[in-house]
Order: structure tokens, then C-alpha cells, then sequence
């Protein structure tokens, strides 16, 4: 009788996680379809996201035809962030708004409808690309990818996924160390961002883990990278909306450009103030009591 390699054995768990996902992505596309906002994008991106991801850090695993639907779901985040992003800035500026002088209340109001339209634009190419070929392709291989559906894992799946999951972590803890120790008072704000895009590789990976095997110390280590990662999210959201002003201002997208360039100066000096506060986070990040939350999270039972 053969026995079946751990890899083997974690590809169960694989293609269950890849089919979680997929279900929470064609949940999200009813919505969108039907006009449902924010939440329907931003949970559909996720989806996505998480699915990048364990078809990056489980390749080896998986047939060829994973390449091929990495790059369709890179195209399709493409697709989406448009509308993520007006979200966003929408829901910051509206926010304000209640707060803003009455002088430039009105101007605010303009703002925000001008975005409005922006994203109903953006909202109605997403739509139209959800009905392309190339998508049907995606969801497609997608399917392909998550036929173990069906099976449920026993615990030698979950097992060998554990045992698989904990080289991964460590290799993703060690380029997070690594791109954090770059970091410097003079750093600019994409190197910030390139840290926060570290930090998510580790924290998918836990949260895969957490969902297959929960213990005390995953729980630990993901609330800690999840405050982390709020606070880097907060700060690059606030770099993404500042250049989105600008361009926008430049262009003469809105009736009262003084209100916009009163909008951006105000998430320009949140921006000078956060910086610091993040840095000093980052020291955090790879501190020894996390790294020792990752090795009992990854130990055998």
C-alpha cells in the first residue's frame, strides 16, 4: 500500500480553502451585479486576494493551469480597485462633510457628487467586465482548481497542511523581517506600503491556519498583525486619496476646487502626523513575542 506525502495530503485543505473562496467571490459578484456597494467590492476583493495567495504560497501543490488564474485575478483586482478606491474616498470626504464650514459645505456636497458619478462609472466597467469571456474563463479554472470541495479533510490533511503552512510562515516571517529592516526615518511612503503587502502574505497564511486548526496562539498572532495592519492600511488609504485629489484638482473635475484643495491639505498634514506613529509600529511587527506565537501556532501535535 502507497503511503501519500504530506504535500499530498495538504492539497485537500488547499483546494477546500480555494473553494471557500471562490463561493464567497460569486456571493460577491450577485451583489455587484444587482448595484449593491462597498462592502460587495471590498469582500470581493478579498476573495481574490486570499485566493493570489494560496495559489502563490501552495503552487508547488497545485496543477499548471494555477498560473493561468493568478494572472486573471491580478487582472481582475486590476477591474475592481478603481471602484475600491472611489469608495474609500467617498466614505472619508462624506465623513467630513457634516463637519466641514458652512462656506464650504456646498463645495463638499459638489465633491462628493462628482465622485459619485466617477464610481458609477467605474462600478458599470466592473459589471461589464464581469460578463467578458476572460471571466467566464476565470471563474472556470477557478472551479477547476477547487474540485476537492467535496472531500472533507481528516486530521492527517489537516496535518500535513499545518506542517506545510509552517515552512511557508517562516519564509514569509523572514522577508517580512527583512523589508521591515529597510526601513528608515527618511523612508518614503511606497517602502511603508511595501511592508504592509509583507505583513498580509503572513497574516492570509495565519488566518488559513487559524480557520483549518484554531488555537490560542494563532488567535494571538493574527490580533496583533491585524492592529498593525489597520494602521498601515489607514495611513496607505490616505496616500492612495491624497494623489487621487491632486489628479483630480489638476484636471478640474470639481465646481469649487478650493474646497478639494482644503480636502487634500487635511489628509496631507494626517498623513505628516501618522508617519512616525507608523514607523515606530513597524518595531513591533517582528518583535520575539510574535515570532514565538508563530512557532506554536506551527507545532505538531
Amino acid at each position: 500500500m502507497s503511503v501519500q506525502r504530506p504535500s499530498g495530503r495538504a492539497l485537500v485543505v488547499v483546494q477546500r480553502l480555494i473553494h471557500e473562496q471562490l463561493e464567497r467571490a460569486l456571493s460577491c459578484e450577485s451583489l455587484l451585479r444587482a448595484g449593491c456597494g462597498v462592502d460587495a467590492v471590498h469582500d470581493y476583493r478579498v476573495a481574490q486576494r486570499r485566493t493570489r495567495v494560496l495559489l502563490r504560497e501552495y503552487g508547488d501543490l497545485l496543477p499548471d493551469e494555477a498560473r493561468g488564474l493568478r494572472r486573471n485575478l491580478r487582472w481582475l483586482a486590476k477591474v475592481t480597485g478603481p471602484v475600491r478606491d472611489l469608495d474609500m474616498l467617498i466614505a472619508g470626504i462624506s465623513g467630513r462633510a457634516a463637519r466641514a464650514r458652512e462656506r464650504c459645505r456646498e463645495g463638499v456636497g459638489a465633491m462628493v457628487d462628482a465622485l459619485s458619478s466617477e464610481r458609477d462609472g467605474a462600478a458599470s466597467r466592473l459589471v461589464a467586465r464581469l460578463d467578458s469571456e476572460r471571466h467566464a474563463a476565470t471563474v472556470e479554472s477557478w472551479r477547476t482548481l477547487a474540485r476537492g470541495d467535496a472531500v472533507r479533510p481528516g486530521d492527517a490533511d489537516v496535518e500535513a497542511f499545518v506542517l506545510v503552512t509552517g515552512h511557508r510562515l517562516h519564509e514569509r516571517q523572514e522577508r517580512l523581517a527583512l523589508v521591515v529592516g529597510t526601513q528608515g526615518d527618511e523612508s518614503d511612503d511606497s517602502a511603508l506600503h511595501r511592508v504592509r503587502i509583507a505583513a498580509k502574505s503572513v497574516r492570509y497564511l495565519l488566518e488559513f491556519l487559524e480557520s483549518v486548526r484554531p488555537s490560542r496562539d494563532t488567535a494571538a498572532a493574527l490580533r496583533a498583525l491585524r492592529a498593525i495592519q489597520d494602521r498601515l492600511g489607514a495611513f496607505q488609504d490616505d496616500v492612495v486619496h491624497a494623489a487621487m485629489l491632486g489628479e483630480r484638482i489638476e484636471a478640474g473635475a470639481f465646481p469649487e476646487p478650493e474646497c478639494a484643495r482644503a480636502e487634500a491639505a487635511i489628509i496631507a498634514r494626517r498623513i505628516d502626523r501618522a508617519r512616525p506613529v507608523v514607523r515606530q509600529t513597524l518595531r513591533r511587527i517582528d518583535a520575539p513575542a510574535q515570532r514565538a506565537r508563530l512557532q506554536r501556532a506551527t507545532r505538531h501535535r
